[in-house]
């Protein structure tokens, strides 16, 4: 996705270049112009909890969802229990974070009707299976 309003972190893409060679691309990457006002940090999920600084504010919060799971009586446990123990545990920031860019190349060749989908994917055949359905294309006999 492209940033449009507000950029939400950092590395978030602010344009896409498509030229026929590199020389292109490097003039139209020069030609692009930013105005980026910088925005409070949101350092731990405890200060993205608080809302102060959203990333997007039509939704008031930047909580994507919430789970509440419960099973038995946990108060009357509690409440029964010779020993209770408070703690607060925390757990840095993990993701998995891939060192090959993402990018995809798709190239239509309408007197085929044919759609030729280049780039990085665990899941080839899903893949093409969704793009088609999406793009309203015929799928091929081995898909």
């Amino acid at each position: 996705m492209i940033a449009q309003d507000k950029v939400r972190y950092v590395g978030e893409p602010l344009a896409v270049i498509v030229a026929d060679s590199l020389a292109q691309a490097e003039d139209a990457a020069d030609a692009i112009e930013l105005d980026i006002e910088t925005l409070p940090p949101v350092p731990d999920r405890k200060v993205s909890g608080s809302d102060q600084s959203l990333l997007f504010e039509a939704h008031g919060t930047n909580r994507v969802m919430k789970y509440t799971a419960t099973k038995g009586d946990a108060d009357a446990a509690f409440a029964t229990s010779p020993y209770v123990r408070r703690e607060r545990f925390s757990v840095q920031r993990h993701t998995a974070v891939c060192m090959e860019p993402r990018g995809v190349l798709a190239v239509w060749d309408g007197a085929k009707t044919k759609l030729t989908v280049m780039g990085a994917a665990k899941v080839p055949f899903q893949s093409r299976r969704t793009i088609a359905k999406n793009m309203d294309l015929p799928r091929t006999a081995s898909t």
